[in-house]
């Protein structure tokens, strides 16, 4: 910010399901949030609804950090939203490459 503070880039996530089968779906999702190697960057959860679990995708052979994994069951004919939320807090002294594009 502009008195020497952080930058805080908060984000929002919806993933929406919908299914045309006569029976409940039991579905797998999996998504990424970012890491950062650099200890001054910190990606912090805020929520996810419904509750993930953390995923590292070890039994493909092909490890990957940041992965979240939900197992929601769809309804017969119904619709389901999986919310992620998490926030990237930058020192103001670092500066994104290719600046902030939602400005």
């Amino acid at each position: 910010g502009v008195f020497g503070g952080d930058s805080v880039l908060h984000h929002h996530v919806t993933i929406e399901l919908s299914s045309t089968l006569a029976t409940p779906a039991l579905v797998e999702v999996i998504d990424r949030v970012p890491v950062s190697d650099d200890k001054s960057v910190k990606v912090e959860g805020v929520s996810s609804r419904p509750d993930a679990e953390p995923y590292d995708q070890t039994e493909r052979g092909a490890s990957v950090r940041g992965g979240m994994r939900w197992r929601p069951v769809v309804p017969a004919g119904g619709k389901l939203s999986i919310d992620l939320e998490y926030r990237v807090v930058i020192p103001s002294k670092n500066e994104i490459v290719g600046g902030n594009r939602r400005d």
